[in-house]
């Protein structure tokens, strides 16, 4: 929950994120983006609307929570680091 109110604040509190928010957030480019949504490699369902790509806010904090599980389960020694 903790994420997905941190994720609320970076987008100033709309429930979308775009493809370029999404794109700073993993530190790679809006094209790159773009690329593995066209791929259907995304972690994160996007949809396009308009001119942009948008995808929920609550579906990124998701993904995030569950690479940081991902992360705990293959390095047990991070556990020390969880709430």
């Amino acid at each position: 929950m903790r994420t997905q109110f941190a994720l609320l604040l970076l987008t100033d509190g709309r429930p979308t994120m775009t493809h370029a928010e999404f794109a700073k957030l993993r530190h790679k480019s809006p094209r790159t983006i773009q690329n593995e949504i066209y791929a259907k490699r995304n972690p994160v369902p996007f949809w396009k609307d308009g001119g942009d790509y948008l995808c929920n806010v609550s579906d990124v904090a998701s993904w995030l929570d569950g690479q940081r599980q991902d992360a705990i389960s293959a390095m047990p020694h991070l556990a020390t680091f969880s709430d």
